[in-house]
């Protein structure tokens, strides 16, 4: 895998519900794009709810018509989806049976292994996609890291869906 084909997609796990068409319709085109015009082959998927199984399912859809797209998982744990709700487990599930390559940072839970996942995630691809929650939170973390590291950044942004 060579990092100038990859895109790691990191994001929040709530997406407003009057973004989710949106944004839904913004990764599709950015996969695309990305595809076509820079040649990412891969895409490195944190694996949490809201933006990144978005994501993920985005470019399982793609497949079809992108046969190169390779998807790798990387989870902060084994463990990660254990406790979600059935449907989330379920689309986790489908992402992971799907996936190209799984990977986890962290044998087990640590309160420092979503850092960890999102710094490997960053360190291995030359593209990030994401979706800014603006809450200081660890997407906004991950967000300003990758732009520190020199990745070429698109951010979909609900308030103003640029």
């Amino acid at each position: 895998m060579l990092k100038d084909q990859t895109c790691c997609c990191i994001g929040p796990t709530f997406v407003p519900a009057n973004a989710q068409m949106d944004l839904n319709m913004w990764i599709d085109s950015t996969i695309t794009r990305l595809y076509q015009d820079y040649h990412i082959w891969y895409f490195g998927i944190g694996g949490n709810r809201g933006f990144e199984l978005a994501a993920a399912n985005a470019i399982l859809l793609k497949r079809a018509r992108l046969p190169d797209c390779k998807i790798i998982l990387v989870a902060p744990c084994p463990e990660f989806a254990d406790r979600w709700r059935d449907k989330d487990k379920s689309l986790y599930a489908k992402v992971t049976g799907s996936a190209n390559k799984v990977v986890s940072v962290s044998p087990h839970y640590t309160p420092e292994c979503m850092r960890l996942r999102n710094k490997h995630l960053i360190d291995n691809s030359s593209v990030l996609i994401c979706m800014d929650d603006s809450f200081g939170t660890e997407t906004s973390l991950a967000i300003q890291y990758a732009k520190d590291c020199g990745l070429e950044v698109f951010c979909f942004r609900a308030s103003n869906r640029h």
